[in-house]
């Protein structure tokens, strides 16, 4: 609508946008969401550069029943058009990755030790195998999650996994780290393989959001990480909470060639296929209600800005007990 101008309170705009008021207070259209029935369809989080995009309040992205594409039947459909759909292993233990209808989530339960193999979310998505030239060199992963109180008594200092490619060839988000240590527990943690000095290899990186709350808190947040090959910034509810700087490198981006590594939400992934193997095997504790994933390769504007991650928690907040 540019030239359009609207009042808001008083105050001429350009209608770039258009407003609402809500309660006596007048928001922009790209934060509202709109119910129809009883389904509420996200309607202002941003798209560019949004690889997949899993909604559990949106029954385009979960109906409740499988929907068989190309061969393969999958339970939560990606909503960005890349046709990244995910799959519930059919072979998932009894009761340990349900769907919330309450609360529109998966909820993981997870278990003193690790979960078996078959317990996961399997996506059908992957990073490459061709070094350098498909490394990524900024992306952002953002996730609507609920993680249980308490410590498990397991290994891994109570590592929970949002997400995973494969930590030691790509990236892993969670909660906690094997390699963070006791103090990693309940924060936000980004593990990911970088490219050596020498161009040729892959370093490790595990980044610890050094501050921030404990995350096992049984309540919904909006956690999220950014990259670049200079910079990991960590987010929770919409508000930067550390920054860690270094030398990092392309993540993927050695020029020897890397198997394929597919990826999986609530556990590790060393996959080479889709729905392959799983490890380390920490399954979330909890639930993961939608789940924002933005890379293309080289372009920067896959790297959210700290406004634009705020926007993203502004959009959907109200479904899960904000205000």
């Amino acid at each position: 609508m540019s030239g359009v101008f609207v009042n808001v309170g008083g105050t001429w705009k350009d209608a770039t946008n258009y407003f609402v008021n809500v309660n006596g207070t007048w928001k922009e259209g790209n934060e509202i969401n709109g119910r129809m029935g009883t389904d509420w369809k996200d309607s202002g989080i941003i798209k560019d550069n949004l690889t997949i995009h899993y909604d559990g309040y949106n029954t385009n992205s979960y109906s409740g029943t499988q929907t068989t594409i190309g061969g393969v039947a999958y339970d939560w459909l990606d909503l960005s058009g890349n046709g990244h759909h995910a799959q519930v292993d059919p072979s998932v233990t009894s009761g340990r990755i349900v769907f919330d209808t309450t609360e529109k989530a998966f909820e993981f339960q997870s278990v003193n030790g690790n979960a078996v193999t078959n317990d996961n979310i399997s996506m059908n998505y992957s990073s490459g195998a061709s070094g350098s030239a498909d490394s990524i060199t900024n992306l952002t992963l953002a996730v609507w999650c609920k993680s249980n109180s308490g410590t498990l008594s397991r290994g891994d200092h109570d590592q929970r996994i949002i997400a995973s490619v494969d930590r030691s060839s790509y990236w892993r988000f969670g909660v906690g780290s094997d390699a963070a240590g006791a103090n990693g527990a309940g924060k936000l943690v980004f593990g990911f393989a970088g490219t050596a000095a020498n161009g040729t290899s892959e370093a490790i990186f595990d980044k610890l959001a050094s501050s921030g709350s404990d995350l096992r808190d049984d309540s919904w947040h909006y956690v999220a990480v950014t990259f670049t090959t200079t910079q990991v910034k960590f987010y929770v509810d919409g508000v930067n909470i550390d920054t860690r700087t270094g030398t990092f490198g392309a993540i993927g981006g050695g020029n020897d060639p890397e198997a394929p590594r597919f990826g999986f939400l609530g556990t590790g992934s060393e996959a080479p296929t889709f729905s392959g193997n799983t490890g380390p095997r920490n399954l979330f504790a909890g639930k993961i209600g939608a789940f924002h994933y933005y890379t293309s390769g080289s372009d920067s504007a896959a790297t959210l800005t700290d406004a634009q991650i705020l926007h993203n928690f502004n959009a959907l907040k109200y479904r899960y007990g904000f205000t």
